[in-house]
């Protein structure tokens, strides 16, 4: 059965923290206790990174969601989690290769449609290709969503330039001082945390490992 992710939530949250726009402060990892994260949407009850999958882990009352986010064709921030559509979609070809009309026929929702979809809740977002760091920034401006996202990304110099796009209320799961990646809850209770500042480095090419269907094992994180 089909959950609809518009009569899914309520207009508060449970943790009384409702989108405003124009927030300056982070709003992610606020409550206490251990934080409950639907990993791509909740990709066990429904196909990862879909409205469904959304709908199906904020109804019985999951307020932190996890996506990925890369960028298509003419530029538009999906919620995906692969370069490629064979493993998710069926059929050959490079995700960012490909026009966002055809994805979002195919089930692909963009970020932007995700995180209006569920106002209330918080997100974590993790950040595939670096293309996708100035389509999120608009999003987030946009939708006035950033007090209830944590960004993850893997490169130096990815988070800081979000944030910079998008202001202080944006957290980040990022480098410690350390040199280590902080888990997005930790950070989130933290505050928000600014990666090293380093020079720029190309992504080393994906390793496809194992590939598996819809309904089997995927890759990770």
């Amino acid at each position: 059965m089909k959950v609809s992710a518009r009569a899914a939530h309520p207009a508060r949250s449970q943790r009384g923290v409702p989108a405003v726009r124009g927030m300056t402060r982070s709003q992610h990892g606020t409550g206490r206790g251990p934080l409950p994260i639907a990993h791509r949407g909740g990709a066990g009850l429904a196909a990862e990174n879909t409205l469904d999958a959304f709908a199906r882990s904020y109804a019985p009352g999951i307020r932190y969601l996890e996506t990925d986010v890369r960028v298509s064709a003419d530029g538009t921030g999906l919620a995906f989690h692969d370069a490629t559509l064979d493993r998710a979609l069926g059929r050959p070809g490079a995700e960012r290769a490909t026009p966002s009309r055809y994805l979002r026929h195919r089930g692909v929702p963009t970020i932007a449609e995700v995180l209006r979809a569920f106002p209330d809740a918080c997100f974590t977002i993790d950040i595939k290709d670096e293309p996708a760091v100035a389509p999120l920034g608009r999003t987030l401006r946009e939708t006035g969503a950033a007090h209830g996202v944590c960004a993850a990304g893997a490169w130096d110099g990815w988070l800081p330039r979000l944030r910079d796009k998008v202001g202080p209320e944006l957290a980040g799961a990022g480098r410690t001082r350390r040199g280590r990646f902080a888990h997005p809850a930790v950070v989130a209770r933290a505050g928000p945390v600014r990666p090293r500042a380093g020079p720029a480095r190309e992504p080393a090419p994906a390793d496809p490992g194992p590939r598996a269907g819809r309904s089997g094992r995927s890759p990770g994180p």
